[in-house]
C-alpha cells in the first residue's frame, strides 16, 4: 500500500478549500504603532505617543495631524506611503480606518488619497471620488453624507469607524459607521452609471504618491486630528467582517475575519 497517497490526497484537499476561501487578510495595512517601513511622515504629520490609539492602550499610537486651518495649507502633514496602497486594478473595495477630529471641519479635510481615490470630509458628509481616466480624469462622485442618514459623523473629540467600499460590477458605494460605544451599522449606498470605457489605470505614482491624511498633489487638504488602523481590502466586506474589525482595533487585537 502506498502511504503516501492519503498524505498527498489530504494536502491537495486543504489547497482547495483555501483556494476557494475568500482573501481575508488586507491587501495594505497600517496600525501606525510602527511606521512599519511602509509611511513616509512629512511636513510634521506625526505618529502619536503610546495609548494615543483607539484602543487607548499603552502600545497603541496614531497618526497625527493638528494644522491650525484645514484648507489651502501648502505642504501640510501628511504621511505618504513608500509602498502603494490600492491594487492596480480595483474590481472591489473596502477602506476601513478610524477617525477622530479636533475641528468639525469648517473647511475640507482629507483622510486619505489613493491612486485612484480620494475620500474628502466636507462640512455637508463624506464625499469619495473614483478617477477613470489618466488623460481626463473624469469622476464618479459619491456623497453619501449630502442628505443622507450619517449620525455624528463630524464629532469632535470622538474616536469613529468608518468603512467605505466600492464594487464596479455594479457602480456601488456603501458607507457604513461605528464607535467606540455603538457597532458598525449600515449607513447608505450609492450608485452611479459606469460609462463605456471606465477603467481604473492608476495614476503616474511618481507625480502622485498615494497619502495618508491630505491630498497627494498638494498636500494642502490635511486632517485636523487623528487617525488609526487604516486598512484597504479588495473586495467588498460585509457588516459582520466589519464589527468584527472594529472590536479587534478597541483590543489592540490584529484583525481575524471569520
Amino acid at each position: 500500500m502506498n502511504t503516501t497517497t492519503p498524505v498527498l490526497f489530504a494536502l491537495l484537499l486543504s489547497a482547495s478549500a483555501f483556494a476557494a476561501d475568500p482573501i481575508k487578510t488586507p491587501f495594505y495595512e497600517e496600525t501606525f504603532n510602527a511606521a512599519h517601513g511602509r509611511l513616509e511622515l512629512r511636513n510634521g504629520a506625526a505618529l502619536g505617543i503610546p495609548g494615543t490609539g483607539v484602543s487607548g492602550k499603552p502600545t497603541d499610537r496614531a497618526y497625527i495631524g493638528s494644522p491650525s486651518t484645514t484648507e489651502n495649507v501648502p505642504n501640510g502633514p501628511t504621511g505618504v506611503a513608500i509602498a502603494p496602497i490600492a491594487p492596480d486594478s480595483m474590481e472591489a473595495f473596502t477602506y476601513t480606518f478610524w477617525y477622530y477630529l479636533d475641528e468639525q471641519v469648517p473647511e475640507l479635510q482629507v483622510p486619505f488619497t489613493t491612486a485612484s481615490t480620494m475620500l474628502l470630509l466636507t462640512e455637508k458628509g463624506f464625499e469619495l471620488r473614483i478617477e477613470n481616466s489618466t488623460t481626463s480624469p473624469r469622476q464618479y462622485v459619491f456623497s453619501p453624507g449630502i442628505n443622507g442618514p450619517l449620525a455624528g459623523w463630524r464629532d469632535t473629540q470622538k474616536w469613529i469607524f468608518a468603512s467605505f467600499s466600492w464594487n464596479r460590477a455594479n457602480n456601488t458605494c456603501a458607507v457604513h459607521q461605528g464607535t467606540l460605544q455603538a457597532a458598525v451599522t449600515f449607513m447608505r449606498t450609492m450608485t452611479r452609471p459606469t460609462p463605456a470605457n471606465a477603467t481604473l489605470p492608476r495614476i503616474d505614482i511618481g507625480r502622485y504618491p498615494e497619502t495618508i491624511g491630505n491630498t497627494y498633489r498638494n498636500y494642502d487638504r490635511p486632517l485636523a486630528g487623528r487617525m488609526d488602523n487604516f486598512r484597504v481590502f479588495d473586495r467588498v466586506l460585509n457588516t459582520v467582517e466589519l464589527e468584527q474589525i472594529r472590536k479587534a482595533d478597541l483590543a489592540n487585537e490584529p484583525v481575524k475575519l471569520n
